[in-house]
């Protein structure tokens, strides 16, 4: 396990480390530290009110950079695809050491041919008469 001084460490390179979409470096120089505040909270959380009130902002400031900015929207998507990979990485984990139903979750998102809901549309084994007829005679 790891001391909390090592997890610190990694947590704030992490937090370095990380990139966005090509254009988040102009962005960033336009609007500043809110912008990689509201970035960072949204990869930690995945979540637009965590990421607003980490950098002191509302919600209508973050849509309307949203719509105003190419460069930041396609951070902002990037931003919450690294969230979701981050959470799919946890869940993999849990499902392989601790939970039969995080582990079962996991493999009907990726082998939903084998694991995934399925829906029988027979009746007994026969197909259904939905009272249709086989083809619709012309006047």
């Amino acid at each position: 396990m790891m001391s909390k001084s090592t997890q610190s460490t990694k947590s704030q390179s992490t937090k370095r480390d990380r990139t966005y979409s090509s254009g988040y470096a102009s962005t960033v120089q336009f609007k500043g530290e809110k912008v990689r505040r509201f970035l960072d909270a949204m990869t930690e959380q995945g979540n637009v009110a965590a990421g607003c009130r980490a950098a002191g902002i509302d919600r209508r400031t973050a849509y309307n950079w949203r719509a105003d900015d190419e460069d930041f929207a396609k951070a902002w998507d990037d931003a919450l695809q690294n969230c979701l990979d981050s959470l799919e990485g946890a869940l993999f984990d849990r499902g392989r050491t601790q939970s039969d139903r995080a582990a079962f979750g996991m493999l009907k998102a990726h082998r939903r041919d084998v694991y995934g809901d399925t829906i029988d549309i027979t009746s007994a084994g026969q197909p259904i008469d939905l009272g249709w007829p086989e083809q619709i005679e012309e006047d």
